[in-house]
């Protein structure tokens, strides 16, 4: 009984052996192609994040700029950005000012960081890989 009981142990002992060591090759056969896209993945991510800054950047700079005439209108147009406003106060420019302010507070921060990753990605990608583990 001993006997086939240290058998049938020693057969799932080699077993598992042999499974561990068939995992362990397949990691390391699997490793590099996982790396690379790995890699492309957080490129891709990075960029598409870099992108929408842009655009939002962009719409942010743009918009105020579609309210605006290019000629004067009424006695209280003021010109501001190369085109003309209706103004009757100070008060009248803070929907462009504010514009600009929370366009500009969400884009660059997104422009800035993306930009950082995306160089980090291609410069360093093993210091990447480090710290994106670490995290």
């Amino acid at each position: 009984m001993t006997e086939r009981l240290e058998q049938t142990l020693s057969k799932v002992i080699e077993k598992s052996l042999e499974l561990a060591e068939e995992t362990g090759n397949f990691v390391i056969d699997q490793a590099p192609d996982l790396l690379q896209q790995f890699y492309a993945w957080h490129i891709t991510e990075s960029s598409f994040y870099l992108l929408i800054g842009v655009i939002l950047l962009i719409i942010t700079i743009l918009l105020p700029r579609l309210w605006g005439r290019p000629e004067i209108k009424y006695t209280c147009d003021r010109k501001f950005l190369g085109k003309y406003y209706a103004f009757d106060d100070d008060f009248d420019a803070i929907p462009i000012i504010g514009t600009y302010l929370v366009g500009g507070f969400i884009s660059i921060p997104i422009i800035i960081i993306n930009t950082l990753d995306l160089l980090k990605l291609l410069v360093a990608p093993k210091l990447y890989l480090i710290e994106y583990f670490i995290k």
